[in-house]
């Protein structure tokens, strides 16, 4: 998907902020998402997805205000991308991640899917929203029921979306 139709899709101007694009993926994403449509959401959600991500690269790499799409490339064979380095880091390593202010807290894992952190449910949850602010949208967040649910751009450009429950438990 180029730009002009990733724009076009979440009704967005090439001069429009950062901020508006992620508030239009949100609601419109909120409203189309297969859970609440059903069925018929689920081509729109994907169409959605697309356009979000495009932007998102090309936030990334300086091009989210560009006027329009680039012409296409002359005809000719096709090379496949290229896989990433081996010596890469990882998106949430990279420079411009930023950890969450102050001392983390004590984590140690209860079970397979289980972590126990040694802070108050309200500083987890914080904590949890800011980190994944720096590395996906959070496309869902239910503060009175500690739950949230984000979109992740993933380094080979497919989207990927996890859930995070919170339950206050002493251990």
């Amino acid at each position: 998907m180029d730009l002009t139709a990733a724009r076009r899709a979440l009704g967005v101007r090439p001069d429009d902020d950062w901020s508006v694009v992620r508030d239009s993926y949100r609601d419109q994403i909120r409203r189309s998402h297969p859970d609440v449509a059903g069925e018929a959401g689920v081509a729109r959600s994907v169409e959605l997805n697309a356009a979000y991500r495009t932007l998102a690269v090309a936030r990334r790499e300086g091009r989210l205000h560009e006027a329009e799409a680039p012409p296409p490339p002359p005809a000719g064979p096709s090379q496949p991308p290229s896989p990433r380095a081996v010596g890469d880091p990882p998106l949430a390593v990279r420079p411009e991640w930023t950890a969450p202010v102050g001392p983390a807290p004590d984590v140690r894992r209860l079970d397979h899917d289980t972590l126990v952190l040694s802070s108050t449910p309200d500083e987890t949850f914080r904590r949890l929203v800011d980190a994944t602010h720096e590395i996906g949208e959070i496309s869902y967040l239910d503060r009175s029921s500690a739950i949230f649910e984000a979109v992740l751009t993933l380094d080979d450009g497919t989207a990927a979306s996890f859930v995070v429950s919170l339950q206050w438990r002493a251990h």
